[in-house]
């Protein structure tokens, strides 16, 4: 986790960072081009990637949200990453109405998200799954523990509805490294010793809130109850919403 004995400070910083934070993702999202999305949610199937700097703006979003509506997202992500290697999800930030909740503020991978050609997109698709069937066997060796065949089975299939200028390799490349290099300007400023890590946004506010070592090692052992997944609930609200 990133936060440290000084995170009251950090914290600080970090707020007052906020605007330029939201200065500077606008500038790398403005290179993403326009497109015609329906807007049937089928995309929203699972926590994309996001950067440190995505991360927090989107961590400060929830806390602005009112009490009932931040318990909700923090309910619902946190059901997220409890099942995760067992359950596929929706995103925890789509609503019952399939909107996302964080518009504003969703990550580049939303937003390249159909800018793809068919067969960038499946070979992305196949180097994923060879990436989470290791992940897999790493699990059953090292704690005995077997993810739901159809969880690894799970793949978000190609959008044909989408329309929009699809961006290359390398114009896609250029953007993530624009991401690497605002988080290391971050780290900088805010005296963080962090390597850049490719992490979901439910990774990221967890981090944030709960110690993700300790539920994963609970999770391994199958001792997850469901009176312990609510206290966790309670503790990550209270966390969110602290002053």
């Amino acid at each position: 986790r990133w936060s440290t004995g000084k995170s009251n400070c950090n914290h600080r910083r970090i707020g007052k960072m906020d605007i330029m934070l939201r200065e500077e993702l606008s500038k790398i999202y403005s290179a993403v081009p326009e497109g015609d999305c329906s807007g049937c949610g089928r995309c929203c199937h699972e926590s994309v990637g996001a950067s440190f700097a995505e991360a927090e703006l989107i961590y400060q979003d929830i806390k602005a949200m009112p009490a009932e509506k931040r318990k909700q997202i923090i309910d619902r992500i946190l059901d997220y990453y409890f099942d995760v290697y067992q359950i596929r999800r929706k995103c925890p930030f789509l609503s019952p109405e399939n909107r996302c909740e964080i518009y504003a503020s969703r990550p580049l991978n939303c937003r390249i998200y159909g800018h793809w050609s068919r067969q960038e997109y499946e070979n992305n698709l196949d180097r994923l799954k060879c990436s989470n069937d290791k992940i897999s066997q790493v699990l059953i060796e090292k704690y005995g523990y077997k993810v739901k065949q159809d969880y690894l089975d799970f793949s978000i299939g190609f959008c044909n509805d989408f329309r929009g200028r699809l961006l290359s390799r390398d114009e896609r490349n250029e953007l993530y490294d624009s991401l690497i290099v605002l988080d290391s300007k971050m780290f900088v400023r805010l005296g963080l010793r962090l390597a850049y890590e490719d992490k979901g946004i439910v990774e990221h506010i967890v981090d944030r809130l709960l110690s993700k070592e300790k539920i994963f090692e609970i999770k391994m052992r199958g001792e997850l109850s469901p009176g312990m997944m609510n206290r966790l609930k309670n503790i990550a609200v209270l966390r969110i919403g602290a002053v």
